[in-house]
């Protein structure tokens, strides 16, 4: 009886123990998730030099739209936020709520918001359709003009990214990739608005 009641306390010790030690992990992780978004000043945007750089100017003529219209072909405005996705990535379904903040934050601004995909296999129908269903924008360019030299610094970029350029494909603003936390994706998107804007007065 004894030697019973002893396992029973050894097994009930050694799961409470186990219990503990989850809890506090759990605890101290979102504690310093908290913290950390909390005291964060601002949020820098992850660059490489071989990522497209500000003042470079490109080519998106090989960029066709669901009617085959050449990206150069069709009427933009003064500025034109490319956002660069692929409907193969993982993060653009992730950053989907940022995209969306985004969009609603320069509608009534002269920037143009336009999904551009430099990866993809879809026809331009089909793109167009993802975009449409998941970004509710009919406002998308796939590349597809293999005959064309291509902007290589936009097929290595990391998606999504977020590109200001004006009317002559000069870039004007870098926004590289996207955050797993959602309290940072929001303070990416209202940093991104600020940017673009200030370029735009």
């Amino acid at each position: 009886m004894i030697r019973k009641n002893t396992i029973v306390k050894n097994v009930l010790g050694f799961s409470l123990c186990i219990v503990i030690c989850i809890s506090t992990a759990f605890i101290v992780k979102y504690t310093y998730s908290f913290l950390q978004n909390y005291f964060t000043p601002d949020f820098e945007f992850y660059t490489d030099k071989e990522d497209p750089q500000v003042g470079e100017i490109i080519n998106l003529q090989g960029l066709k739209d669901k009617n085959e219209k050449s990206f150069q072909d069709t009427e933009h405005g003064k500025l034109i936020l490319l956002v660069i996705v692929d409907p193969e990535c993982g993060a653009c379904e992730i950053a989907k709520d940022q995209m969306r903040w985004i969009q609603e934050g320069i509608k009534d601004s002269e920037i143009e918001y336009v999904f551009v995909s430099f990866t993809s296999k879809k026809t331009t129908s089909d793109f167009s359709s993802y975009i449409h269903k998941n970004y509710q924008s009919r406002n998308s360019f796939l590349w597809k003009d293999s005959s064309l030299p291509s902007p290589k610094s936009l097929f290595t970029t990391p998606v999504p990214s977020h590109i200001l350029i004006d009317s002559n494909g000069k870039i004007l603003k870098t926004f590289f990739g996207t955050q797993r936390d959602k309290s940072l994706r929001k303070r990416t998107a209202d940093k991104i608005i600020k940017e673009v804007k200030k370029v735009a007065e």
